[in-house]
């Protein structure tokens, strides 16, 4: 009985056992992946990096964009960031995305999506989730 209890606690005081993405290495990788793309693919984007909830595997990270954005960018990207908190999720759930150009020239490295299931494109960018 005492081991229930202290489960049960345990259960409700941490909710979500996951460790959210810091907000300046979401924004960062937001940058580095969709920081030039229209405010709705940025959107979306943001939407699938929460659904993630990991920076692994998240190229966009070390993209070499984020030394060289503008201000702007940073704000604009922010914004998207913190929109997606509360924001509808306009990826029906995704937690994965690839450009156009990626299935165009770097597939190889993308047969990851044939066990995902496709849940929409925005601009142009697919996103997928896992079946």
């Amino acid at each position: 009985m005492k081991t229930l209890l202290i489960l049960t606690l345990g259960l409700f005081v941490c909710g979500n056992a996951y460790a959210e993405i810091p907000d300046e290495q979401a924004i960062k990788a937001l940058i580095g992946e969709a920081g030039g793309q229209s405010y709705q693919e940025l959107y979306a984007h943001a939407c699938a990096l929460r659904n993630r909830n990991t920076l692994e595997g998240v190229y966009g990270i070390r993209s070499k964009q984020v030394a060289l954005a503008s201000g702007k960018t940073w704000q604009r990207v922010s914004r998207a960031w913190y929109e997606s908190v509360d924001g509808l999720d306009v990826t029906g759930g995704a937690t994965h995305w690839l450009s156009e150009y990626d299935l165009e020239n770097c597939s190889h490295n993308a047969d990851w999506r044939f066990t995902m299931i496709m849940t929409g494109k925005i601009g142009q960018t697919y996103f997928y989730k896992e079946k």
